[in-house]
């Protein structure tokens, strides 16, 4: 299909991209008949869209930013495709299957947002689907064939197309995890075929590939919401990415710079196993990651609401529900066996669904490094517990991090971080001997709050409460704290804050007065 071909209005978000998106198909080889169908599909919609552009709808307008979103990243997994070689391109198949399908899901969000086919016909529905998975099949065979190009070809020669095709390590880990999931859906011919041009290739590069563990993704699998990242220079690499991996959850990737040290390698390994293991509600998940280039990427869960410093400035009213959420992750990581070692607010996440879970609570190793760290770390001596400062044993334990899981609910109340009113060597010092950080005299910190950061921040570890011995007074906290909740009203059209986790405002004079530490912010200025 030729871009001339296309009629877009300029004026259409992604209408533009969408000249660009047809351009780039026309490049394709195999795949094109999968992406041609999707390209159509796309025009079809776009006069529709052409004639609310200004309207004020809500669903009209996020079926603009819906449109606009689906055909640019369209055009990001066009020209990374089509910018990898035979191999690269080969393992990236069943993903770009996937990546079609999802795209066609997305635009039929968008028509239910303009109200377009109302009626699903279900034959229609699996006769496209048949044709579209007879595409896939074809645009499998065709990048086979262009594969066994490289497989027929002889030593020498086949060794200078490696050259010419610009294949790396990277490519062929993905080449042999690829094979390694997807083997099945192969011919013992083909598999063999494979093999060969995998060891072939290996062999042409003079490396030994690793082992592909169950928590390796390749990259092909994420999509990123402002393009391929990496293609910018080494100084404007940044910590965090948001992008979606296929087919479609929503993702955070955050990056490490690889080591040359054997034992860096080996601790991320290892660590990334440990979390990718991990399976609990209150805890972040790990999806996959990828130790095969510079940057190491972490592929995690995106926890959409930001962490419980930002979230609870202004939902104070579920303090106490999220606490409970991260006391309950906590508990998980112990009994596995992990101290998080590294608890503050900006570790305690909320995620789209207004759930609680702990972050960042391995890879302490990355953080530290000063080769591997991407982003200059924060001082984090604010939370940590006194036996954190033992010079002969600064390892922390358990009950460590129950005490800056107290620290953090101190972070919660006040808005700031503990001892922030003094330097870091007081700080120290008053953690040392037992001292808590003074409450802002602006703070109403409530009685029960104080209480229970007390016995969470003992000197002692031996005389600090029990982390079972929390759990179950935030329940009872969160219990209360659900009814106080039922007596007030939110700012959005849900009858319950619990529902749409927005910032909620004390109702008229006619319920009763809440206490003032349950109020919002916003509701105490």
């Amino acid at each position: 299909m030729q871009a001339a071909a296309v009629v877009v209005s300029a004026v259409v978000p992604g209408g533009d991209t969408l000249v660009k998106v047809a351009e780039l198909i026309g490049e394709l080889r195999g795949s094109k008949p999968m992406f041609e169908g999707l390209l159509k599909h796309l025009q079809e919609v776009e006069p529709r869209l052409r004639k609310v552009i200004n309207s004020n709808a809500v669903r009209e307008k996020e079926a603009l930013r819906q449109y606009e979103k689906l055909v640019t990243d369209l055009h990001a997994v066009l020209e990374r495709h089509l910018k990898r070689n035979s191999f690269s391109r080969f393992a990236g198949h069943w993903s770009l299957k996937d990546a079609v399908q999802q795209f066609k899901t997305q635009l039929e969000l968008v028509k239910d947002l303009m109200d377009l086919d109302r009626e699903l016909n279900i034959m229609n529905y699996f006769e496209q689907v048949r044709q579209f998975n007879h595409q896939a099949s074809d645009a499998q065979a065709a990048a086979f064939a262009s594969l066994q190009v490289l497989i027929e070809s002889q030593p020498t020669e086949f060794a200078q197309l490696i050259k010419q095709e610009k294949v790396t390590v990277a490519d062929l880990i993905d080449f042999k995890s690829h094979i390694k999931e997807n083997g099945d859906a192969y011919s013992k011919e083909e598999l063999e075929a494979l093999l060969t041009a995998l060891k072939d290739a290996s062999n042409a590069l003079g490396v030994k590939l690793p082992h592909i563990s169950s928590w390796y993704m390749s990259v092909s699998e994420i999509v990123y919401d402002n393009g391929d990242p990496f293609a910018t220079s080494e100084h404007q690499l940044r910590a965090l990415y948001a992008g979606t991996i296929i087919p479609g959850s929503k993702v955070t990737v955050k990056t490490a710079r690889a080591s040359n040290n054997p034992t860096d390698i080996e601790l991320f390994n290892k660590q990334a196993k440990m979390w990718y293991d991990l399976r609990h509600p209150h805890v972040l998940p790990l999806y996959g990651a990828n130790h095969s280039g510079d940057p190491l990427l972490l592929v995690m869960g995106r926890a959409e609401l930001g962490n419980f410093r930002e979230y609870l400035a202004t939902h104070r009213h579920r303090v106490w529900s999220l606490f409970l959420d991260a006391a309950r992750g906590l508990a998980y990581l112990h009994k596995n066996k992990i101290t998080h070692n590294n608890l503050k607010c900006n570790n305690l996440l909320v995620t789209a669904e207004g759930v609680g879970v702990v972050s960042d609570f391995l890879f302490a190793f990355v953080r530290t490094s000063s080769v591997m760290s991407v982003k200059p770390q924060a001082p984090s001596y604010h939370w940590k517990a006194p036996e954190c400062f033992n010079p002969t044993n600064p390892n922390g334990r358990h009950e460590s991090d129950v005490y800056a899981l107290g620290m953090c609910l101190f972070e919660a109340f006040t808005g700031s971080a503990p001892y922030a009113d003094v330097d870091e060597d007081k700080a120290i010092e008053m953690i040392k001997q037992g001292k808590l950080p003074a409450v802002p005299a602006s703070v109403n910190m409530p009685t029960e709050a104080m209480e229970l950061i007390q016995g969470m921040c003992r000197a002692q570890f031996t005389c600090r409460v029990k982390l079972d011995v929390v759990i179950r007074t935030l329940e009872v906290l969160a219990a209360r704290e659900r009814v106080l909740n039922g007596l007030m009203q939110c700012n959005c059209a849900s009858s319950s804050c619990c529902a749409c986790h927005r910032s909620i405002r004390q109702q008229s004079t006619t319920t009763r007065t809440l206490p003032h530490a349950y109020m919002t912010r916003s509701d105490t200025m």
